[in-house]
C-alpha cells in the first residue's frame, strides 16, 4: 500500500507569504480553492504582494499564502506538469515584494481540477461545515481510504475540504530530489489542524 501525505507550504520567517488577492480576481478567487475551472476567466497580469506583517523575504518553489492556494515556481510546475495525469491549470502571476518590486522568475497558481471522497471519516477528526455540511470546517487528525484513490493519482484535493492537497510518496519523493523547497508533507494520522 502506497503513502500519502498532506501537501503544504511550509510557513516560517524566512520564506516569503503572500496575502490579499487584486480586485481583479473577485470573480475567480473563491473557485480556486474548490478545484473549479477558471482558465477562460482568469485574469491577465495578476499581481500578489509580500504580506507586510511577514517577514519573510526568500521566495521557494512552494510559496505559502493565506489564500487556500497553491503557488508554485516554474520548476514546480514542470515537474507536476509531468508526473500529475489530472488536469492542472496553471494560472499565471506576478509575486511583488516588499520594496514593491516584482520578484524575478514565473510563478503560478496550481489549480488541480476535481477532488477525490476518500476520507476515512471512523478513524478522523473534523468538524463539519454548518453553512455547507457536505464540507468540513475543521480536521484535527486525518486518515484516507487508500482504496477509494484512482491508481494514476499522485496529488489530489480532498472532496471534504478541496483547498487541502493529498500527495503520493512517490511524487514526495521525486520533489525532494529535484531539490523542490518551501513544501512539508503531514502523515496521515498526525496530529495537525486544518481550516
Amino acid at each position: 500500500m502506497r503513502k500519502y501525505y498532506i501537501f503544504e507550504s511550509i510557513y516560517d520567517d524566512y520564506f516569503a507569504q503572500l496575502s490579499s488577492s487584486p480586485d481583479e480576481m473577485n470573480k475567480v478567487d473563491w473557485k480556486i480553492p474548490l478545484g473549479l475551472s477558471v482558465k477562460n476567466e482568469f485574469p491577465s497580469n495578476i499581481k500578489l504582494e509580500f504580506n507586510e506583517m511577514h517577514p519573510g523575504i526568500s521566495v521557494p518553489d512552494l510559496v505559502d499564502n493565506t489564500l487556500h492556494f497553491h503557488i508554485v515556481s516554474e520548476k514546480l510546475k514542470n515537474i507536476l506538469s509531468d508526473e500529475v495525469v489530472q488536469e492542472i491549470e496553471f494560472l499565471p502571476i506576478n509575486i511583488i515584494n516588499h520594496k514593491k518590486r516584482e520578484e524575478p522568475g514565473m510563478y503560478y497558481i496550481a489549480n488541480l481540477i476535481g477532488s477525490v471522497d476518500c476520507v476515512d471519516m471512523e478513524n478522523s477528526s473534523y468538524r463539519e461545515s454548518n453553512l455547507k455540511p457536505e464540507y468540513f470546517s475543521r480536521i484535527k487528525v486525518l486518515y484516507i481510504d487508500e482504496t477509494k484513490v484512482p491508481e494514476d493519482c499522485k496529488l489530489f484535493r480532498l472532496s471534504k475540504m478541496p483547498w487541502v492537497f493529498i500527495i503520493r510518496e512517490d511524487l514526495v519523493d521525486v520533489l525532494k530530489n529535484k531539490g523542490i523547497k518551501g513544501f512539508k508533507q503531514i502523515q496521515m494520522g498526525e496530529r495537525y489542524t486544518l481550516t
